[in-house]
């Protein structure tokens, strides 16, 4: 056990995390993807309970690995994928309550939401504290990849929004108040952050090849700043000090959306480009390229239904949902080629134990 643990890649988080969102945004497309929404949720339910239960004990069993990845600047932002691959498959479950998961009790999924938040938000104040206080992080250090912290605050309060109805009256004020926190420091921890990184990018060489996939990160907290300012507005309504803000939500949110669509092409470019003129070797970082696309897909059918139904947006929502399932599937096989089908390449295990 202690060997499968220390072999464990904290990245495998940003599977469930991929995974569950593609999951939900099948399911809202309907159709013959309802179906392929419930067969990724089953997928994803072995990505968590694999994720979960050794990351869990890689805290208890391997304190010298958790202790090294906390003060490496390129693993570090790995750690809270499992924690938001949690709220992720608890938004993905309360989907699928609508048809096939109606008897789950929502109270419960409210506890997972509310640990994996705390665990988050401490894990973010960590990020943080490390990257002010080592003096011997550099610029080449920056990726894309650091955007993950910001995107984990975000999360938080899209959970908060699905558990809006099930909440007594006491305690909407509290959910609401901890959905801020999380949606004020995400935000403000994403601009900075991607202030940083980009800089490098204008001015400095690229990272290596095998980071590639992390430009696509750039998408995730656009995505997920787009769905919760759109879901602040309906919480704002529920909350009586706050109210009027809800006019000023949607608007934010559609001006970011429109800097999302942006970046999808520039990180398509990128890709491309990589694809045709180097090999992207494959590493967990893979996929950087689900989860992002994912929640940015999210949040287009969440301008869609804004937009009074606009086909342009549709055009765009079934272009990257397109996208998306490709890059899901392309990974998916990857991963299961190089993990479970070829366990005897143990060059290939050894980089990916390492690369994230």
């Amino acid at each position: 056990m202690k060997r499968l643990v220390e072999r464990f890649n904290p990245a495998w988080g940003a599977a469930v995390m991929g995974t569950g969102i593609t999951s939900i945004v099948s399911y809202i497309v309907g159709g013959i993807f309802k179906w392929l929404a419930i067969v990724l949720f089953a997928v994803n339910s072995i990505f968590l309970i694999y994720s979960l239960i050794l990351w869990i004990l890689m805290w208890i069993i391997t304190p010298k690995k958790i202790k090294q990845i906390l003060n490496n600047p390129s693993s570090i932002v790995f750690i809270p994928t499992v924690p938001i691959g949690v709220i992720v498959y608890v938004s993905n479950v309360m989907t699928l309550k609508q048809s096939i998961l109606q008897n789950i009790d929502p109270v419960l999924l409210t506890y997972a939401w509310f640990i994996s938040s705390i665990v988050i938000f401490i894990l973010s104040v960590h990020f943080f504290y490390k990257m002010f206080s080592n003096p011997d992080i550099e610029i080449q250090h920056s990726t894309y990849g650091w955007l993950i912290p910001p995107v984990a605050l975000l999360v938080i309060p899209l959970g908060g929004v699905k558990f809006l109805g099930y909440y007594p009256e006491w305690g909407i004020n509290f959910l609401i108040i901890f959905s801020l926190i999380g949606g004020g420091a995400g935000l403000f921890a994403y601009l900075f952050v991607n202030a940083a990184v980009t800089h490098r990018y204008f001015f400095h060489e690229l990272p290596i090849k095998h980071m590639t996939p992390t430009i696509w990160i750039g998408l995730g907290p656009i995505g997920a700043i787009v769905v919760v300012f759109i879901g602040y507005a309906k919480m704002f309504a529920e909350f009586q000090p706050v109210s009027n803000f809800g006019h000023f939500s949607i608007p934010f949110a559609m001006l970011f959306w429109g800097f999302g669509v942006l970046w999808y092409f520039v990180a398509l470019l990128l890709t491309l480009h990589n694809t045709f003129f180097e090999e992207i070797p494959y590493s967990m970082g893979w996929w950087a390229f689900t989860f992002p696309l994912g929640i940015f897909t999210l949040s287009t059918y969440s301008v869609y239904r804004i937009m009074d139904k606009s086909r342009f947006v549709l055009v765009l929502f079934y272009l990257f949902f397109v996208t998306l399932l490709f890059f899901w599937a392309l990974t998916f096989y990857r991963t299961f080629k190089y993990h479970l089908w070829e366990p005897k390449d143990k060059d290939i295990v050894e980089k990916n134990k390492i690369k994230v």
